[in-house]
Parts: C-alpha cells; structure tokens; sequence
C-alpha cells in the first residue's frame, strides 16, 4: 500500500514539473502520467479486495468444503455447521424440511431418507435465529443423498447376501433365504425368511428389514405380519403373484433394495 502511494505521489510531481514544457510534449506526458495514476488505483482496489476475500464464505452446495471459512458463534458446539435456509443449490438434490416438532431430509426422488427430533442435540441445534448440524453426520447424509436412488433402481435376488448401510460405518448384511406359496380359498400366503447380521457388535440385527411387499403388477403392501425369527407372513389375492420383497435400514427409511421374487 505505501509503494502504492508512493507511485502516486512522484506521479502528481512529474506533472507538476512539465507544466511550462513543450505544449505538445506536456499533453502527451500528461495523458501516459494519466495512464499510471488510473493503473494505481486499480492496483489497490485489487489488493484491497483480495485481502477480503474468503472472510465470509459459505458452503451453498450441499458439501461440507474444509476450506469454507463459516463464522461459528462461540456458543455453538465444536463440529457443528450452519445449516443453510436455501437448499435449492445443494448436490444431488437433497433438501430438507422443518415439521412441528421433526426434521426430515430428502433426495432427488422426493423420498425422506433422515429424519429426526428438532430436539436430537446430537445432530441439530438452534442459536439465535439460526440453525446448526453435525457435520459429520450431515456429511453421512449427503452421502446417502447420492447413492439411494441408484440403490432403490437397482434389484436383487432371494439367497443374495444384501449390506444395508447403517449409522456410522455400521453394515447390516440381510439376504432373503427363502419365500413359499401356499394357496387357500381366495389368497396365497406367503411365507418370508430372512437372516440378518450386523458387523458392530454393539448394535444388534433385530431390526425390521421388510418394509413393503410389491406385487407383479406393481401394487405395495405393508401389511405382512412378523411372526418372530425373522419370518414374515404375506397375504394376497390368488389372482395376484408377489413380485419383490423391500428391505430397509434401519437408520435411513429411504435407503431401500429390492429382493426379486422370481
């Protein structure tokens, strides 16, 4: 800045010395001394503005960028980030919605794949008017944000061994065993095995991992019955076949696959 103002200052003096000069001579020194007045103040807007530059930046994408600068007020806990009240940037497109007591975040098939207690501090917290998320598990969420809906298109088969994501780096493996028919009067019931594990020993497979039944014709049905050791009982119409079974995680209700039933 002070090399800057110097420039400025032999400048205005060199002007000020030809100011008897040659006339022609005067108005072509003038207008090159012009000429470096004008490329000075340049200069030090651009120094001026690079030293602003990144104080308030924000992440408008959807990711958590390590190099975005966020001003985090002194009260919100260590590992926490705004979250933004414009989603219509974010990646994959994850969005996020505010119930009355609830938050609930949805990929680009309009499907909830989190949700979760506005009270939960673990994830999200309210400083002043603002918002604010792990950002770790905010980051776990993007993630599922890009992969389910290539999950949810892709199908699987009955004896193929399924890992459902869970929380953290928990991995549940699920596989369909075995599905059997048996008709009566007007229905067939179907008889549904799975097994189920879980590479975390702290949290155990018991979950529920059939969501949704899908008959040939694309008609869901979530009212099968869990008749224990992992065995679910389908009931349906004889003139309709079951076609796939859904499996969810536990942890995230959009992340879902599906077993074909052949």
């Amino acid at each position: 800045m002070a090399a800057i103002n110097k420039s400025k200052k032999k400048a205005k003096e060199q002007v000020a010395t030809i100011v008897s000069g040659n006339p022609m001579k005067k108005a072509a020194i003038i207008f090159v001394l012009l000429l470096v007045l004008l490329t000075a103040c340049t200069s030090e807007k651009d120094v001026v503005g690079d030293a602003n530059e990144g104080n308030t930046a924000k992440v408008s994408d959807g990711s958590i960028d390590s190099s975005a600068k966020q001003t985090i007020p002194d009260g919100v806990p260590a590992g926490f980030i705004l979250l933004e009240k414009d989603d219509s940037n974010w990646e994959n497109g994850l969005r996020y919605v505010f119930w009355e007591t609830q938050i609930s975040f949805l990929d680009a098939d309009n499907v909830c794949i989190y949700q979760t207690s506005v009270e939960n501090s673990d994830f999200i917290i309210k400083y002043g008017k603002d918002y604010y998320v792990n950002a770790e598990k905010f980051s776990e969420v993007q993630d599922v944000a890009a992969t389910a809906p290539d999950i949810r298109r892709k199908t699987f088969s009955i004896g193929k061994a399924i890992g459902i994501r869970g929380d953290g780096d928990t991995v549940y493996t699920v596989k369909i065993t075995s599905v059997k028919a048996s008709k009566t009067g007007d229905v067939t019931t179907y008889t549904i095995k799975y097994t189920a594990s879980s590479n975390d020993k702290n949290k155990a497979a018991d979950f529920r991992f059939i969501c949704l039944t899908e008959t040939k014709d694309g008609i869901t049905d979530n009212g099968f019955n869990y008749i224990g050791d992992n065995t679910v009982i389908e009931e349906i119409p004889k003139n309709r076949e079951l076609g796939a079974i859904i499996l969810t995680s536990p942890e995230y209700p959009g992340l879902t696959y599906k077993v074909v039933v052949d």
